[in-house]
């Protein structure tokens, strides 16, 4: 299970089904420095390979920038938008993160951040792939 944390007032929650992954996304303009979290409750110590999900929209940031805590230490990522390419009937895309070693409990995120953005920034939807052993 999936908790999110949003910035009241900076972020609005878009019901748009046809572009987001499931029901609705988090929205900000970006001019406002600020952060959604997806904090996954972690049943035990594991690596993951973990995706987040970006609709391509018009107008959104050129980078989107992610930060990933594994419980220890953040590791930033910048994805460029201008990268994404949809394949397929969807309109937007899985997008890797990287593979990170979370620890057990709920301290671990993913986090969508408006840091650096020239436009919109979404926050819809992360997902924890677990390694195989």
């Amino acid at each position: 299970m999936t908790k999110q944390t949003f910035a009241p007032g900076i972020w609005t929650k878009n019901e748009n089904t046809r572009n987001s992954y499931a029901s609705s996304w988090f929205q900000s303009d970006g001019k406002n420095a600020s952060t959604v979290k997806f904090i996954p409750d972690i049943s035990a110590n594991r690596t993951y390979k973990v995706y987040t999900y970006i609709p391509k929209m018009e107008g959104s940031a050129t980078i989107l920038s992610v930060k990933v805590f594994d419980g220890k230490k953040v590791q930033d990522v910048a994805i460029n938008q201008k990268d994404l390419k949809v394949d397929g009937q969807t309109s937007g895309e899985w997008v890797y993160l990287g593979k990170y070693y979370f620890i057990k409990g709920n301290k671990n995120y993913v986090a969508i951040t408006t840091k650096d953005a020239d436009g919109i920034v979404i926050a819809d939807a992360v997902l924890l792939v677990p390694e195989r052993n």
